[in-house]
């Protein structure tokens, strides 16, 4: 057991080697998700996507949760798509099924990503999404003239959990975790946040007094390991690179 070390809390899942890579650190990396999330599997949806199997178009992948529920619809079906994907391991996972000839556009966020399709010139696309979907890239296509079709393959739900230890640091991935810890939690003053990408931070937007601190890469151990460096050293973890 760690004695005297910081403890901070991580509302996602993550690997067994962060938190080894934390306690040799003497940092206390305690994993509570405050979300789940479950494939769609209804037999209409499944039947969109080998309809849309079947189409030369433009796809669109926000995360890795829609590309997994959209791939086990798939029964091993390699479709001729023009995929736009957030990068890291959404973009690894679409590479892994679909290859990456068919990755027409990336980007660090949803915002950066319907720019870029933009850019292709596409006249329509597919967005499978879940339901809990921000609006930036939605609304940049459809003002953009994109006749964008949504497509909820997964859902997620909050799972909160009423939390009494007091952590040096709270790590966040997602607006929706942020929605579900605040449900039933309070922070305390000195609580530093971590939050992965724009979207996720702009959340955090209401606790202003408290020190945020965030990462565009959208990688939960890049974010885990900015965490484990700020508190391991002084040095401002915003001008170092992962």
């Amino acid at each position: 057991m760690l004695k005297n070390s910081t403890s901070i809390l991580c509302t996602a899942s993550v690997g067994e080697e962060m938190i080894h890579l934390a306690a040799s650190k003497n940092i206390r990396l305690e994993v509570i998700p405050f979300i789940e999330v479950k494939w769609v599997n209804e037999s209409i949806v499944t039947q969109k996507v080998l309809a849309y199997a079947k189409q030369e178009i433009v796809v669109i992948f926000t995360s890795v949760q829609g590309v997994e529920s959209v791939v086990h619809k798939l029964h091993s079906q390699k479709p001729h798509w023009r995929i736009a994907c957030t990068s890291g391991k959404t973009e690894r996972k679409v590479a892994d099924y679909f290859g990456t000839h068919r990755i027409a556009a990336t980007a660090n966020n949803a915002s950066e990503l319907a720019k870029k399709i933009l850019d292709l010139g596409v006249g329509e696309a597919v967005f499978f999404c879940g339901n809990s979907r921000r609006d930036e890239l939605p609304d940049i296509l459809k003002n953009g003239n994109v006749a964008l079709t949504e497509l909820v393959v997964y859902e997620t739900m909050a799972t909160p959990v009423h939390v009494t230890k007091r952590y040096d640091g709270i790590l966040f991935f997602s607006p929706s975790a942020i929605k579900s810890f605040f449900s039933v939690n309070k922070l305390t003053s000195k609580t530093v946040l971590f939050a992965i990408g724009e979207t996720t931070k702009e959340s955090l937007v209401e606790f202003k007094d408290h020190k945020i601190i965030s990462i565009d890469q959208p990688n939960k151990e890049d974010l885990v390991r900015l965490a484990l460096q700020y508190f391991e050293t002084p040095v401002d973890p915003m001008t170092q690179k992962f």
